[in-house]
């Protein structure tokens, strides 16, 4: 017997025993099962019945162990804020300026937080304007991915950039705030896991398919999953970027955004020609439309 629980913002699976811990609620301290769930299930197949005593005591230890472990998670879930924006202009600007409360992203149902990591804060960077002067900036790091179509590995090919005031009100008033170096044609920012909160390897492994968002910029990409944080969601850096990108074989949909400032006639080549390219690699590509604005982050701050 196994199981596999796709229901939950946290992905659940194993045999009987991993069964009986998850269903009551036990931790198991790492790969495979507790004692507890052995002696248990011996208790309720009366091949070895247990004391009220000794099934106290197993309830005893389960329940410290949880309770250890849940510290731990809660120490790695702070790390893990630190290592984003938490706590810096970073944040700042993503909150106010973008209208993005990262804490209203959803968690999973045992309080795990399900923050994206994937962005990254540092308090000064070089940026090196057309005439190559030299500015140092508050900057938001991200990795740019390469994904494996068929197994769904990926690799970090470039690195995003964006660059902002020290006060986090604005993006900095550079030539270009927004750099990626170096070249990333057919990479994007891995953003949202979406329901399955799988890795796209992990998603490919268990035959899962999904429908994939993809936006231009991470504050778009953002904005999609607060309002519907049950997609994988991907920014895909630029428009042009978008014909480079050859989808896993998880991907079985597209809602692809399109901003309402594309009037140009290159721009709506490119856009057109993206939807194309994921048609050709048989996936069915519907496109999103700001109500407000611009573009879908327009929209979010115009609700807010």
């Amino acid at each position: 017997m196994s199981f596999k629980d796709f229901g939950g913002a946290d992905f659940e699976r194993g045999d009987i025993l991993n069964f009986i811990d998850y269903m009551r609620g036990w931790q198991r301290g790492g790969a495979g099962c507790s004692l507890e769930a052995i002696r248990w299930l011996k208790d309720f197949l009366r091949i070895e019945e247990l004391t009220p005593a000794q099934r106290q005591d197993d309830e005893k230890r389960a329940r410290a162990r949880e309770e250890k472990e849940n510290a731990d998670s809660k120490k790695k879930v702070a790390g893990d804020r630190k290592r984003a924006l938490y706590g810096t202009v970073g944040e700042i600007y993503a909150r106010e300026r973008r209208g993005l409360d990262f804490d209203q992203l959803p968690k999973g149902p045992r309080g795990g937080n399900r923050h994206s990591a994937i962005l990254h804060f540092a308090d000064r960077m070089k940026h090196i304007d057309q005439q190559k002067i030299e500015t140092w900036w508050p900057c938001i790091v991200a990795p740019c991915v390469e994904f494996s179509p068929a197994t769904g590995k990926g690799k970090t090919v470039a690195i995003h950039r964006t660059y902002i005031t020290p006060d986090g009100s604005d993006k900095a008033p550079v030539d270009k705030p927004r750099k990626v170096w170096p070249a990333s044609a057919g990479s994007v920012i891995p953003l949202w896991r979406g329901e399955s909160n799988l890795s796209i390897a992990e998603a490919i492994e268990n035959g899962l398919r999904e429908t994939f968002v993809f936006t231009e910029g991470w504050e778009d990409g953002y904005s999609a999953v607060l309002a519907a944080p049950q997609y994988r969601t991907l920014a895909a850096l630029s428009l042009s970027n978008l014909v480079n990108i050859v989808l896993p074989k998880n991907c079985d949909s597209i809602l692809l955004h399109r901003q309402n400032d594309w009037d140009k006639p290159a721009a709506l080549q490119q856009f057109e020609a993206a939807k194309a390219h994921f048609a050709a690699q048989g996936r069915p590509v519907a496109e999103i439309k700001a109500f407000v604005g611009k573009d879908l982050n327009d929209t979010l701050r115009a609700g807010a």
